[in-house]
């Protein structure tokens, strides 16, 4: 039985998700991965750990169109996890 989330007590709780490496091919992955499942309805509620502007570059450059939510507005509307990528965003360090 799995728990209920504590800002969506009828629902499931969110799975998190790491693309790794920033330069790597798993941004894109993520992508194309968030894109399939929203598209035939078979994601369960995801947040994405990640820089929303490298995402959201990513996501541009193959040609994805997709919507963003920070996690905080996914909390006020739990709707949104069926909608777009759910980011808890983790800024990427500058040297």
């Amino acid at each position: 039985m799995s728990k209920s989330c504590p800002t969506n007590p009828s629902g499931p709780q969110p799975i998190a998700l790491t693309p790794g490496e920033p330069a790597g091919v798993g941004p894109d992955i993520t992508l194309f991965f968030m894109e399939r499942a929203l598209a035939t309805q078979s994601l369960h509620p995801t947040i994405v750990f990640a820089d929303k502007d490298l995402l959201k570059a990513r996501a541009e450059k193959h040609k994805i169109n997709i919507h963003f939510f920070s996690d905080d507005q996914a909390q006020s509307d739990p709707s949104l996890y069926s909608k777009g990528i759910v980011i808890h965003h983790i800024p990427l360090a500058q040297p």
